[in-house]
């Protein structure tokens, strides 16, 4: 029976044809104008033909795109993948083409150079078989001529998959498929010289929509290099909790659990969760806030201003316009300094401040906290010796934020660096005082060490540090040469205070720079 004739009824679609006969015919070239009417007809009137009929047509495609493999290793490899499946409807087109292949690969009558030549006319065909269907079958899914242009180039240990099928030997990445890291990286490179470095094990599926880029990460992590993209085209980097837009830098971005981290290294990424969007610079991170976590933004800043010798107004000016809520600030040059950072943080911001301080020696160097939070109480403890005389000592205000009363803490640990006995004292009786003060806390200052080292790992056996919670990594930015100077909240307010985001601003007004991290913190 040819396919342009009456059908036998076997009931494999409406009509008086099988569909799946119209559909090889349709394929192999065969099919008479008649016959092309009845399987149009029969695709648009039945939602699982048409997408069988999409299935089959992207299949042949690709399957006979293999017919520029001049030895057809690469086609009996895919043959016998299909060969190893059930005898389903779904592949019987497949394996029609699997047959020319072979007898090509084999010597048969029809050389390579006619059947490549076949190839191109199946997918034009393909093309205007689509074109025909119209909005039939649009929205039912992805036609074969939206991706099949390479978009992009894959390399390293990853496979493709396509349509739910794995594509082997191929480095070409389309729209819409699917990539999976193996146990080493797996690198995707686009024209523009952008580059996805995927992490062993992870998926992303790999989309273009009219010039721009769109990774959809599934699980694992990726680094990512971009090039400087069109303003009208940013490369978007979603999960299933948040989004990335960039225009041009370098980050990466991972799943962990039910949140997304982002770490960017050069350039800006603006990232977009449940609560809205925020720009990530260069040197810092985000997350994205638990799934239906509510409560209040707090941002938190730690600074040692270096006696604020680089002018304490314009200090005082970049507190205010980095719309900190909790300011620490240490070597503060003495007690009366602390009044002018507060009186030129009410003058920009119109609104009053509060603090405590805690000078180490007699109107000399001095510690502070600075709030825009009322402060409930403020105690100020000194915490062991200091190697230039007198005593490092802490302070500590408490403050209501979303109903929640918290605990902040700040302070400077001795900093000789061959001189460590001091600082452990100094760490001892610090964490000895903070074990009385009520929870949940916030701790920061210069610890004056490194994030390997056993006085940040004292810390941590009670802190959770803020860096490492939303970036996911201990190394962090450096706040001056590496990172020393550290935002910590108390462990046992893991559900009360949730880090969102950290990052450092480097004003060029002091030798350090400012460490910020933003809270969510949750009504009690």
């Amino acid at each position: 029976m040819s396919a342009g004739s009456p059908g036998d009824g076997d009931g494999d679609g409406p009509g008086d044809q099988p569909f799946h006969l119209l559909t090889q015919a349709w394929i192999e070239g065969t099919l008479d104008p008649a016959g092309e009417r009845e399987l149009l007809r029969q695709v648009r009137s039945d939602a699982q033909l048409r997408a069988e009929f999409l299935a089959q047509a992207r299949t042949s495609a690709v399957l006979a795109s293999l017919l520029k493999d001049t030895d057809g290793e690469s086609a009996r490899r895919v043959a016998l993948v299909i060969r190893a499946r059930s005898e389903s409807r779904s592949f019987r087109t497949s394996k029609s083409v699997i047959d020319r292949i072979d007898r090509g690969a084999r010597g048969a009558s029809m050389p390579f150079s006619r059947m490549r030549m076949r190839t191109r006319i199946l997918l034009a065909a393909s093309v205007l078989m689509m074109a025909t269907l119209g909005g039939a079958v649009w929205w039912a899914e992805q036609s074969t001529a939206d991706t099949a242009s390479t978009i992009a180039a894959l390399s390293g240990d990853g496979r493709i998959m396509r349509a739910g099928a794995e594509i082997p030997d191929l480095a070409d990445l389309r729209s819409h498929d699917v990539v999976l890291a193996g146990m080493t990286p797996a690198s995707v490179s686009y024209p523009d010289g952008t580059s996805v470095v995927m992490d062993p094990g992870a998926q992303a599926r790999f989309e273009d929509v009219t010039g721009a880029k769109r990774v959809h990460l599934v699980r694992g992590g990726i680094q990512v290099s971009a090039a400087k993209q069109g303003a009208d085209a940013p490369m978007v980097i979603a999960t299933a909790q948040a989004e990335a837009t960039v225009v041009g830098t370098r980050f990466s971005m991972a799943i962990d659990g039910e949140r997304t981290r982002l770490v960017v290294a050069e350039g800006v990424v603006r990232f977009t969760d449940s609560r809205g969007s925020i720009e990530v610079a260069q040197g810092g991170a985000a997350v994205s806030a638990p799934v239906g976590s509510t409560g209040t933004r707090l941002r938190v800043l730690t600074w040692n201003v270096d006696h604020g010798e680089r002018n304490v107004f314009l200090q005082a000016k970049a507190i205010a316009d980095a719309g900190a809520d909790l300011v620490a600030l240490q070597q503060v040059a003495s007690p009366a300094a602390v009044a002018v950072y507060v009186g030129e943080i009410e003058r920009i911001t119109g609104v009053p401040w509060h603090s405590a301080w805690a000078a180490e020696k007699p109107g000399k160097e001095t510690c502070c906290i600075i709030s825009r939070f009322p402060l409930l109480a403020s105690d100020v403890r000194d915490i062991g010796p200091s190697s230039f005389g007198g005593s490092r000592r802490a302070v500590h205000g408490r403050v209501a934020v979303s109903g929640r009363n918290l605990a902040f803490v700040t302070t400077y640990l001795d900093w000789v660096a061959d001189d460590t006995v001091n600082r452990a004292e100094n760490l001892r009786q610090l964490l000895e005082w903070t074990a009385t003060l009520p929870v949940p806390q916030i701790l920061t200052g210069g610890f004056r060490s490194y994030h390997d080292s056993t006085f940040i790992d004292t810390v941590r056996s009670r802190y959770d540090d803020a860096w490492q919670e939303v970036a996911g990594t201990t190394i962090g930015p450096a706040t001056k040469g590496r990172r020393i100077d550290y935002v910590f909240r108390s462990r046992d307010a893991s559900q009360a205070i949730v880090p969102v985001r950290s990052w450092v601003l480097d004003t060029g007004l002091s030798d350090h720079k400012a460490l910020l991290t933003d809270y969510l913190v949750a009504p009690p």
